[in-house]
């Protein structure tokens, strides 16, 4: 009984921290380009947040992104942003926080055929991927525009 008592109170104390944490801003410049899959190529790249329900019922499912050390900001489930990224290997970081901080760092290789890139959270880290299709219910996604400046 006591135990049972005792992850009564831990459980909504782990929740209400756990999202306690403020979005970057960005330095970066996105485009503006609205046509889609058709108009992506070249360095010319869709990424989005894509967070499964799992994390959605915690609200657990946000995400700080930096590009090469450079934050592009917070991509929330269900957002994308299409960004020009130079040709060759990129580092992305991500950063979500769950009942723990969950850093990780993923080098990914951009060639002209890369399109989509999937970031998403996982149980214990993080994931990108470059899937070169669009996500289902495409349709429900926000497109999110990065408000900084690039810095020269």
């Amino acid at each position: 009984m006591n135990i049972f008592k005792l992850i009564l109170k831990t459980v909504p104390l782990l929740l209400i921290c756990s999202c306690a944490y403020r979005p970057i801003d960005s330095n970066l410049i996105a485009i503006k380009n609205d046509s889609i899959y058709k108009s992506l190529g070249g360095g010319k790249v869709l990424v989005y947040n894509g967070a499964t329900w799992k994390h959605k019922i915690d609200n657990t499912s946000a995400l700080e992104v930096w590009l090469n050390k450079n934050p592009l900001g917070q991509i929330m489930p269900k957002e994308y942003l299409i960004l020009n990224i130079p040709l060759g290997k990129q580092t992305f970081n991500l950063l979500h926080f769950d009942a723990f901080r969950f850093e990780s760092k993923h080098d990914l290789i951009i060639n002209d055929s890369t399109k989509i890139i999937s970031l998403s959270p996982t149980i214990f880290s993080n994931s990108a991927k470059i899937t070169n299709k669009l996500p289902k219910k495409f349709q429900k996604y926000k497109k999110v525009e990065l408000e900084g400046k690039r810095r020269d």
